[in-house]
């Protein structure tokens, strides 16, 4: 006996499982790895990952520094809102950086996580240490092209160093408007 055809799409809803692939966004991955483990996640939900992303200002052409112990997540949602423009460095604590939930970013492209660097927070004591020549600051109340260079001695207005033989234009030179006081 063959069943009326209401009766067998009934029973095909009721007994076959309906598989729905969907495109993965922050928003879905913060649900899941809060409903699986939030301890994981720092507890992090997705408002809370919403305002941090949006305070940190991070857009096309950013240049961002970010220190995480969520797996990844927070640096896959800023990867997301960059787009593929700009820089982000990762500090890391350990041997290598734990990006667990950034592999389940498979929407983002190669040259989306190309803008993704690494560095240890151990080598960030040398950074410190290292002879990384000190900021210059270029006084505009001076007249004329040649300004006065105050704050490191051997230097010409336009950041290069004289006197010394084969060295090249220094390029960390910061140039910064002095105010009048007024």
């Amino acid at each position: 006996p063959s069943l009326p055809p209401f009766h067998s799409r009934w029973l095909l809803f009721l007994h076959v499982p309906v598989l729905t692939i969907i495109q993965p966004s922050t928003r879905m991955l913060c649900e899941m790895y809060y409903a699986r483990g939030p301890s994981k996640i720092c507890h992090l939900r997705v408002d809370t990952l919403a305002q941090i992303v949006t305070y940190s200002n991070a857009h096309a052409h950013s240049h961002l520094l970010l220190l995480e112990t969520c797996q990844g997540l927070l640096a896959g949602a800023l990867l997301e809102r960059m787009g593929g423009f700009g820089k982000l460095v990762q500090v890391f604590f350990g041997d290598f950086p734990v990006r667990l939930a950034l592999e389940n970013f498979s929407h983002l492209s190669d040259g989306d996580q190309s803008v993704l660097l690494e560095y240890p927070l151990h080598r960030v004591g040398s950074l410190l240490h290292s002879q990384q020549p000190s900021p210059v600051v270029v006084d505009s109340r001076a007249e004329g092209p040649h300004r006065d260079v105050v704050g490191r001695p051997g230097l010409e207005p336009h950041g290069e160093r004289v006197g010394e033989p084969g060295t090249e234009p220094c390029g960390d030179a910061v140039s910064m408007e002095l105010g009048t006081g007024d």
